[in-house]
């Protein structure tokens, strides 16, 4: 078996052409967790959730408040607000964040009307 030998000034150049994430970006894998309703998204901005699309990509953000010490915020790609990890799921992607594994997450399904909000989100683990 044939061994592959990268010289440091080699792997050196290619981060600074290409940049780390591109190197490691291969050696990644989504995890799929599971599917989510979000709450707290009618405190959210209609404009914010009427832009989203069915597979938008959606930020996980890791925040201690006064009246949860594991709140998941969820923002969009423009660092919007759009809602909450329920509190049934948030103790376990925290606890994750706070490991530094990396939880991201995509839409899976969201109505928007005058009725009600909702917002369907599909959580993947980043891993490699």
């Amino acid at each position: 078996m044939k061994s592959i030998t990268i010289k440091n000034n080699d792997l050196i150049e290619k981060i600074n052409k290409n940049g780390i994430e591109n190197l490691i970006k291969p050696l990644q894998k989504e995890i799929f967790l599971t599917d989510i309703y979000l709450s707290g998204i009618i405190f959210s901005s209609t404009a914010s959730l009427s832009a989203l699309k069915q597979g938008d990509s959606l930020t996980l953000q890791r925040v201690n408040t006064k009246y949860d010490d594991f709140t998941v915020n969820v923002l969009t790609e423009k660092n919007e607000h759009v809602g909450e990890i329920n509190e049934f799921y948030n103790a376990i992607f925290a606890r994750l964040m706070d490991a530094g594994k990396k939880i991201t997450a995509k839409v899976k399904r969201i109505v928007v009307n005058e009725n009600r909000n909702v917002l369907l989100i599909s959580v993947y683990l980043i891993d490699f």
